[in-house]
């Protein structure tokens, strides 16, 4: 009966270690060494340690580079050899060239002058060396006038910087006409009587109506 009782535990043993590897469970797997986990490609979001160009990102707007005006190269017209003398009363200035809302256009120049009794003038308005413009007055009274913000017009329109000048003329010959090479250009105190030179920017004015 014992031996019969040691081959029944025996048995049941034998069964019991034969099966045990079956009913193990299996290890969770994991990433095998030196494998990255797969990105996520529908992610706006930067890997790690990545960075983003930010040339790239969205909604970041476009700098607009900025454009420095060319310097004028233009240099002012000598007129002294040229001139002959006139009355000292006679004065002339710029009206507010830097004041956008002071009346100057795209085509025009203002001036502020005195013109004493008996006097004819030309006002020639130089652009970078060149006749722009000119426009004449007369003082036929007895007594001396003066005008502020006087304007007159260009041959054209212009923008951005320009070497801007008006010089006062004699009607040498008194018939009312700017006659270059016959006309004159004023001198008071030995200096030519002008506004300017000046480098003005033209784009800062309106262009009228």
């Amino acid at each position: 009966m014992r031996s019969l009782g040691s081959a029944l535990v025996c048995l049941l043993g034998v069964a019991a270690g034969c099966a045990a590897p079956g009913t193990q469970s299996s290890p969770a797997p994991t990433d095998a060494p030196g494998t990255a986990s797969p990105v996520d490609t529908t992610s706006t979001a930067s890997p790690a340690g990545t960075a983003t160009p930010s040339a790239t990102v969205a909604g970041t707007p476009t700098a607009t580079p900025t454009r420095t005006p060319t310097p004028v190269a233009a240099t002012p017209v000598p007129l002294r050899a040229a001139g002959r003398p006139c009355d000292e009363d006679l004065w002339i200035d710029f009206w507010r060239p830097q004041n956008d809302t002071g009346g100057w256009t795209a085509s025009n120049v203002r001036v502020s002058y005195t013109l004493p009794a008996n006097t004819s003038i030309f006002l020639v308005a130089y652009v970078d060396g060149r006749v722009a413009g000119v426009s004449f007055d007369a003082d036929y009274g007895s007594d001396h006038y003066h005008v502020d913000g006087f304007g007159f017009d260009l041959d054209r329109a212009f923008t951005g910087p320009h070497l801007v000048q008006v010089a006062v003329y004699t009607d040498s010959n008194g018939n009312g006409r700017f006659d270059r090479g016959v006309d004159s250009p004023c001198l008071v105190d030995g200096e030519v009587l002008q506004a300017g030179p000046a480098h003005l920017n033209y784009s800062r004015y309106g262009t009228g109506s």
